[in-house]
């Protein structure tokens, strides 16, 4: 009775509409329930099987499925086993949910990207320092100016003869500074008490200190060279001291090069072809053994550290000559205070009468000492506002000039 009930129920099964066979082309084996005779359709389980483990008996019929997840065993001998593993699919708490996949690449990637945009965010709350950013500036530009000088340099090389320029490429830079030392003007526009202050500490008979250090200190275009060219031109000074120096120094700071360049000074010859900072020295210090000697760097930026600025001035400490001077102009309070055995002097603006000589000087040449009135006043309200810098009336006193030389209908007021 048991067969035929269930023979009579597969046949229904096959017989239901919109029943379909197994497909066999179908890439996973189709699961079955019950039992079908040889040749008979099987019923197809559904997908909610696959999370299930079946429990069966001795013949092969399925009892029990147990959970896969939560191990919860549900019954499904009867009929209505698969509606009993669908309802605890729905209940099951650890079954894993489409929420809970791991994420994606896109996920990963746009989660760094916040992170990254947070760790900026963060870092440009910081604040920066103005003075040290200012300073890094100054340093680029100072840099590219002494580029912008070799290029030039490269440019003058090749307009010249070749042999000539050969010689001069061969040649110490020290004919190009003995030339800078050379008095640009005759007169020097104030700056009396400063020039007479150096000139004094020059003329002492010192026998008990070998280097005096004098730093000359002040913004670029205030005087510094033209003071200490004045200085060192002076007709009383050549008697004192045997040997004479100017170097310009610049932002590199090379004790090479300035060795070199004493030696070639003081020699009178040239040492190109020696670059060993020590034999220099040793040469050195036999030339100036027993001298007085008065050296001028000119233009010194590098905030060198004690110890190079000593092993430099090595070969005129242990001289048995005592009194030797060194001038050294900077625009930088912190190498003046670093170089100097004595306090510096520092340069500011001119008066306003040597001001105006000056600009006067500049503005009408040869003319200076007539005042022409008409030109006079206009260079007057000019002057005022150039805050007496001696670099600005030089500048504007000369494009003044040149513009009335130009310009024919203002040759009434020259």
């Amino acid at each position: 009775m048991r067969n035929h009930l269930e023979k009579e129920h597969s046949v229904i099964c096959t017989k239901r509409p919109g029943a379909h066979p197994p497909n066999p082309s179908s890439t996973s084996e189709p699961i079955v329930i019950g039992s079908s005779s040889k040749g008979k359709a099987k019923k197809q389980r559904s997908k909610a099987w696959e999370f299930f483990d079946v429990i069966k008996e001795g013949d092969e019929k399925p009892i029990k499925a147990r959970c896969k997840y939560c191990l919860t065993e549900i019954k499904c001998g009867t009929g209505n086993g698969t509606a009993g593993i669908l309802n605890h699919n729905k209940i099951c708490k650890k079954k894993p949910r489409l929420n809970d996949q791991p994420p994606n690449l896109s996920r990963k990637r746009r989660r760094v990207d916040e992170e990254s945009a947070q760790v900026i965010a963060a870092n440009t709350s910081i604040p920066w320092d103005k003075a040290e950013l200012s300073n890094r500036i100054q340093k680029i530009i100072g840099r590219l100016q002494d580029i912008r000088g070799e290029v030039s340099e490269v440019f003058k090389l090749h307009e010249s003869d070749s042999a000539s320029n050969l010689d001069h490429n061969r040649s110490t830079t020290s004919d190009q500074h003995l030339r800078t030392s050379s008095l640009v003007s005759r007169q020097l526009y104030g700056r009396v008490a400063e020039k007479k202050s150096i000139l004094k500490l020059m003329m002492l008979d010192d026998t008990s200190t070998s280097i005096i250090v004098l730093p000359i200190v002040g913004i670029a275009g205030v005087g510094k060279t033209a003071l200490t060219q004045h200085v060192y031109n002076e007709p009383n000074v050549a008697s004192p001291f045997q040997h004479r120096v100017w170097i310009w120094v610049s932002r590199n700071f090379d004790e090479v090069r300035v060795t070199r360049e004493m030696l070639n000074f003081v020699s009178r010859e040239r040492h190109e072809e020696i670059n060993c900072f020590v034999k220099l020295q040793e040469i050195l210090k036999i030339h100036v053994k027993s001298k007085r000697v008065l050296i001028i760097l000119d233009d010194v930026w590098d905030d060198m550290n004690d110890c190079r600025w000593n092993q430099l001035l090595a070969p005129f400490k242990f001289n048995s000559a005592n009194g030797n001077v060194i001038l050294v102009t900077t625009r930088k309070l912190s190498v003046a205070k670093m170089v100097g055995t004595i306090e510096p002097i520092k340069l500011g603006a001119l008066e306003e009468d040597d001001f105006w000589l000056l600009f006067k000087s500049c503005a009408l040449g040869d003319r200076a000492s007539e005042n022409p009135g008409n030109l006079c006043t206009i260079g007057q309200q000019i002057a005022e506002k150039l805050k007496g810098n001696p670099l600005a009336p030089v500048t504007a006193g000369a494009l003044l000039r040149d513009f009335f030389l130009e310009d024919p209908a203002m040759a009434g007021l020259y």
